[in-house]
């Protein structure tokens, strides 16, 4: 079921979730009036209200859904692409086209595969590979460097050593397995 409400926007039933809460076009979410079981029996009226939304450190939005006694934290992008195109096939990401994970709105999401996401942030340069991975020990100039001397026909041993890195990061350096040409 959708409506549209005095604003404008248009507001959806979310997947699974049916009759409970709604997204809207901008990226909202919202509960929907409805009886639940009372713990000491009977029912109880919930009256609907917009729901708050929290930011994981990336951005993105989630948000708490509760179904069968269950609370079900979820990504806000999700659901909004749930209610208006439909569940994902298997191995489908939420991909915002404007790149920002904040933006919800229907009309900057769609379904896409991960590997067409990665795509997207090394285009808009928010892909966390090289030197932006929290994990990296090394600079891009660094493994320019460490590329270089080893088609001098420096050993990885004694690079791992000048470096202060395993033999193996710099053996995944030479094989392409880590910094992978162009990151």
């Amino acid at each position: 079921m959708s409506n549209l409400d005095s604003k404008g926007e248009v507001w959806k039933d979310i997947p699974n979730f049916q009759g409970a809460y709604q997204a809207s076009s901008s990226g909202k979410i919202r509960s929907l009036d409805r009886y639940v079981g009372h713990n000491y029996g009977g029912m109880r009226m919930l009256t609907g209200r917009a729901l708050s939304l929290s930011t994981l450190p990336g951005g993105y939005k989630i948000v708490s859904l509760r179904a069968n006694g269950t609370t079900h934290r979820c990504r806000v992008s999700r659901l909004v692409l749930s209610a208006f195109c439909g569940l994902p096939s298997e191995g489908m990401a939420a991909c915002h086209n404007d790149n920002n994970p904040s933006n919800n709105s229907a009309s900057n999401l769609r379904w896409d595969t991960y590997a067409g996401n990665e795509r997207d942030k090394v285009l808009a340069g928010t892909s966390n590979a090289g030197e932006r991975n929290h994990f990296a020990r090394l600079t891009a100039l660094q493994v320019h460097e460490i590329r270089s001397m080893l088609s001098a026909g420096e050993t990885g041993r004694s690079l791992a050593e000048k470096y202060g890195v395993s033999p193996s990061n710099i053996s995944a350096i030479k094989s392409g397995r880590s910094w992978a040409t162009g990151t």
